[in-house]
């Protein structure tokens, strides 16, 4: 007589995105668990809007540019205002708004009047005028969806699975089309970061919809992680040559916001270097105020500043994967003490703040940027620690202006 067994039990292994998780816990873990775990979003979702449409902007772009059947004003840079406008409103209808995910109207005018162009508009063509010439010809493959598995850390609870899943999308260039262009920007920067080497090998690429945080920035260290985590992502693949450096490219610094303005102004007038400024450049920070408006920076200065490249090799995206495990493994136990009736405040607060520091000292909160956004601030115990009970509840908004 056949005796059956009990079946054990089911175990569905975790999935952590590189940007959707990882990159938001470092942020705030509390803000994680309720707008990406809970699925409270933010009442104005500037950078989850942004960053996608950015993102959708650039790849179809580039598919646009590529195709021989598509309209000859695609493969001629500089695009006129109304050619990349219809783009964007593309964009945003198709891709943005079928997932529930609308434009700030403060950012982004659907209609194709270059004098009522919104912050957004500007920086999606400014975006492809700038980089569409030097990025494209080198692209060899538009949004790779990347996957893979590695051990789940111990996190002294029971662990969920034996795995978790990490995921990721990239561009990637390959190096024969690199060796076919000389005067390209991407080209100089790649050979001045990385040694000759014959063979092939690949570059992988990421936009980021966000200002370029400075060189002692957290988050910088951070997109540094996420670079070798996708090109270890990458060298899992079949197919896939060796990758030699990642590119982050900074696409709000296009068309630079106020506050990055209002840095570089003071820079400028204290006589500190502005690393890619022409003379032009800091005789127009110097003579800039915030009531202006803002001035018109040279390609030279926005390529720069918008522009981060790092060299990779196999040894440094495996360490780099690495210490994503840690971040994984405070989320798994954020998971664990909730199942446990431990409130919401207390489990993601305590595993966030043991996340290291740069400078070692305690984690104490996000930066004010990020309360300033998030719609928990009011009530927040991080915010109100941070920030005191009666400044946080007259925390302005974010600027609405260009």
């Amino acid at each position: 007589m056949m005796k059956l067994t009990p079946r054990e039990d089911y175990k569905e292994i975790p999935k952590y995105s590189l940007t959707g998780d990882l990159l938001a816990f470092h942020r705030c873990g509390l803000q994680y668990r309720l707008q990406n775990r809970g699925r409270l979003p933010p009442s104005t979702p500037v950078q989850l809007w942004f960053g996608g449409f950015i993102h959708g902007v650039m790849e179809d772009a580039y598919l646009s540019w590529r195709e021989p059947s598509s309209d000859p004003r695609y493969r001629a840079f500089p695009w006129d205002y109304t050619l990349s406008h219809a783009l964007q409103v593309t964009v945003d209808r198709t891709r943005l708004r079928p997932q529930n995910v609308i434009a700030p109207t403060n950012q982004f005018n659907p209609e194709p009047d270059q004098a009522q162009a919104r912050s957004a508009n500007l920086r999606a063509h400014e975006a492809i005028n700038l980089w569409g010439p030097h990025l494209f010809p080198l692209i060899d493959r538009p949004e790779i969806a990347l996957h893979g598995l590695r051990d789940m850390p111990e996190t002294g609870h029971p662990r969920r699975a034996d795995f978790f899943e990490i995921s990721g999308i990239i561009d990637v260039l390959a190096a024969t089309n690199m060796r076919a262009l000389t005067d390209n920007v991407l080209v100089r920067r790649l050979q001045e970061v990385l040694p000759p080497r014959d063979g092939d090998f690949e570059i992988i690429v990421d936009y980021k919809g966000t200002d370029r945080p400075e060189p002692s920035d957290e988050m910088m260290r951070v997109y540094q992680w996420q670079l070798e985590t996708y090109a270890w992502l990458r060298s899992r693949q079949e197919g896939a040559r060796p990758v030699r450096a990642g590119i982050l490219l900074f696409l709000t610094e296009v068309h630079p916001s106020r506050e990055v303005l209002a840095r570089l102004a003071e820079r400028a007038r204290l006589g500190e270097p502005v690393e890619g400024a022409t003379a032009e450049d800091l005789e127009a920070l110097r003579n800039h105020r915030w009531d202006r408006p803002v001035p018109r920076l040279s390609e030279q200065l926005r390529m720069h500043r918008s522009l981060y490249v790092i060299p990779l090799d196999s040894a440094r995206a495996e360490m780099g994967a690495g210490l994503f495990d840690l971040p994984v493994s405070l989320i798994e136990k954020a998971v664990a003490l909730e199942v446990r009736g431990v409130p919401l405040s207390k489990a993601w607060v305590d595993t966030w703040r043991r996340l290291p520091t740069p400078d070692g000292r305690p984690r104490r909160a996000p930066d004010l940027k990020t309360c300033i956004a998030c719609d928990h601030r009011t009530y927040c115990p991080i915010a109100l620690e941070t920030h005191g009970a009666s400044a946080v509840g007259t925390i302005p908004r974010p600027f609405s202006g260009p």
